[in-house]
């Protein structure tokens, strides 16, 4: 049985380019400032509607984008308990929540 999680992870896309399609979790520079998207967006220009992009700052996503991409990927994995399984262990929503939360403690 598969299932689609979505996307768990931030990928970054370089420079905001005017209508270009862009998905939750994409980061991009604008200005000098680096935003990640917190749902699928186009032609909504970082930093002018914070319900798209949050700010972030380059190299690094700021604990507030950190925040916002945990319950992002929590959403995308709530229901994945009992499907991940690493030798005999089952892996819940909580252990990738922690996971992140530890990543962006090291940031």
């Amino acid at each position: 049985m598969s299932r689609k999680l979505g996307r768990v992870a931030p990928v970054y896309r370089g420079q905001y380019e005017e209508d270009t399609p862009y998905e939750a979790l994409d980061v991009v520079e604008l200005n000098g400032n680096s935003w990640v998207a917190l749902e699928s967006v186009e032609n909504v220009v970082p930093g002018t509607n914070d319900k798209y992009w949050a700010p972030s700052s380059i190299g690094h996503v700021s604990p507030e984008a950190i925040a916002l991409i945990v319950g992002i990927v929590k959403e995308n994995v709530e229901d994945l308990a009992g499907f991940v399984k690493d030798d005999d262990y089952v892996h819940t929503s909580n252990d990738f929540t922690d996971e992140y939360k530890a990543i962006a403690e090291q940031m």
